[in-house]
């Protein structure tokens, strides 16, 4: 679908979204990792919460000294020394529980490895590219996360623009809804008083009308 087709299909929507990979930059700020490694760990909580509420029959620990026994277990190489679970049962949520730690802890290496408080990056320097000067007068914020409206990763700059007559220009220039450099700005989203109404994932070429 043509990009003036696709704004005109959605005409109410008053702002929309870009996303960028945070690991095409060198090296983030302190504060931006601490958020990072934050939301991580927020994500993560919550799938193990999930599993954890569907089968915690066997568990007689609530879910907060659970997560914690299972974080301190990875932290402390324990699980490794033992080469076993510390719990028995039920092995998907201790799978989960487990897996998922593991990569919580992986994620907050590499978070780390990229901090360097005295050289950090500048999610605003893509405004300096010919290819993208122009957005930045259109531009309500830019923020650090690691869930998107279309996926989810330990690392994403989320650019929050208004759909104004500057950035439906800047738009209207895009042959369609996926022709975006995946490297730089991409996935682009549409919202109606910060509500999702469509969003679409440049590399996978899938996107979703949302109706609700």
């Amino acid at each position: 679908m043509r990009l003036e087709e696709l704004l005109n299909k959605f005409n109410d929507c008053d702002s929309f979204e870009l996303c960028a990979y945070a690991n095409v930059k060198k090296c983030i700020s302190m504060d931006d990792a601490e958020k990072e490694k934050a939301n991580m760990e927020k994500i993560i909580k919550q799938k193990i919460k999930s599993e954890y509420d569907r089968d915690h029959r066997w568990m007689i620990e609530p879910f907060e000294a659970f997560y914690e026994d299972i974080l301190n277990d990875v932290e402390s190489g324990e699980y490794d020394k033992r080469g076993e679970f510390k719990y028995k049962k039920p092995i998907k949520l201790l799978a989960t529980a487990y897996s998922k730690i593991f990569l919580l802890e992986q994620s907050i290496e590499i978070i780390n490895a990229r901090t360097n408080a005295n050289n950090s990056t500048n999610p605003l320097d893509i405004f300096k590219d010919d290819s993208y000067k122009d957005l930045k007068d259109s531009l309500i914020s830019c923020d650090l996360t690691n869930h998107t409206h279309c996926t989810e990763g330990p690392d994403f700059f989320v650019y929050r623009f208004k759909l104004d007559d500057n950035s439906r220009g800047w738009l209207l220039k895009k042959d369609d809804q996926f022709d975006f450099n995946t490297d730089e700005l991409a996935d682009l989203a549409l919202y109606s008083n910060n509500k999702l109404r469509y969003s679409s994932c440049t590399h996978e070429l899938m996107e979703n009308e949302i109706n609700d």
